[in-house]
């Protein structure tokens, strides 16, 4: 492998952790949304560096990742939906939101214990990962097992796909329209650009998904075709980081906005003055404002 091909492999990692540095930089306090958004982009800099390893047969780091790989790679949806919750309908931190990483967090752990009871994880990694089939090491049980996880774990990340793209969509809908029934002038205050960060998510899901099925064995074998997925996905990654950073308005934001208008509301009326009442001017003005109203229409 070129050493052009070194960096491009490496540069998806690259982009993550760029935004993962910008974002969690953002102060918690004043821009929970975005700040949060840095967590997401840490999961994605594992998930990548991970594929990374893989490309540049590292076999020893990459035995080693591979259980931190499964938890960040089933983690990436949930965080991504968390953040979209944070943007639309929370105003913190829920910690129910943990419960979605609960499948990330078994299997992760699931694969870890199983690498540590096998006698040759190393071999069952050339074998099964790297497709080295010369390897005349027969499968034992443990090696079964680690299988059945490894392929859970694509069920899940599929079934995660359609699951939080479906929610994450709905939430912005449902925001969006709240915001316009609030507001006269929505200019930055609708995120329908969300809706296109789902989009570039969905299309980064579906390289991803490609790129499981076909193989990762394939791209490494074939010279030159895997700066093709590299430059795609940092691609893909950067505009998700770009437009995340143009957020500037959320829900927490929203409510502060209700709230103020709640207690402008329920404020006492004003009150007029009696003798302002017979002022002429005061007279006038009302005359003009209810002809304005009544007759003109200007609403």
């Amino acid at each position: 492998m070129s050493f052009i091909e070194d960096v491009l492999v490496f540069a998806p990692m690259y982009v993550s952790l760029f935004w993962a540095v910008i974002f969690l930089h953002e102060s918690k306090k004043d821009n929970r949304a975005k700040h949060f958004l840095g967590y997401f982009m840490i999961a994605a800099s594992v998930v990548y560096l991970s594929h990374a390893v893989f490309f540049t047969r590292h076999f020893t780091a990459y035995l080693l990742l591979d259980s931190l790989y499964v938890l960040s790679s089933l983690s990436v949806y949930p965080l991504f939906y968390w953040y979209v919750k944070l943007l639309t309908s929370e105003t913190s931190c829920n910690q129910k939101n943990l419960f979605h990483l609960l499948p990330a967090l078994l299997l992760s752990v699931s694969i870890a214990i199983t690498y540590l009871l096998m006698d040759n994880p190393d071999i069952y990694i050339l074998k099964n990962m790297f497709g080295q089939k010369a390897l005349s090491v027969d499968g034992t049980y443990l090696w079964k097992t680690q299988h059945f996880f490894h392929l859970a774990m694509r069920v899940v990340f599929f079934m995660q796909v359609l699951l939080y793209l479906y929610l994450g969509q709905r939430k912005i809908r449902l925001y969006n329209r709240q915001v316009e029934e609030f507001y006269s002038n929505i200019e930055g205050r609708n995120i329908g650009w969300a809706n296109l960060l789902l989009f570039i998510f969905s299309v980064t899901a579906f390289m991803s998904a490609t790129v499981n099925f076909i193989g990762r064995t394939f791209f490494s074998e074939k010279e030159g075709l895997l700066l093709f997925p590299a430059v795609v996905f940092s691609s893909l990654l950067f505009m998700i980081g770009f437009w995340g950073l143009k957020q500037s308005h959320s829900i927490l934001e929203f409510r502060l906005d209700e709230n103020e208008n709640v207690q402008l509301s329920n404020s006492d009326e004003l009150i007029v003055p009696e003798n302002e009442l017979q002022n002429p001017t005061f007279t006038m003005l009302r005359r003009r404002l209810i002809s304005l109203f009544e007759e003109s229409k200007i609403y």
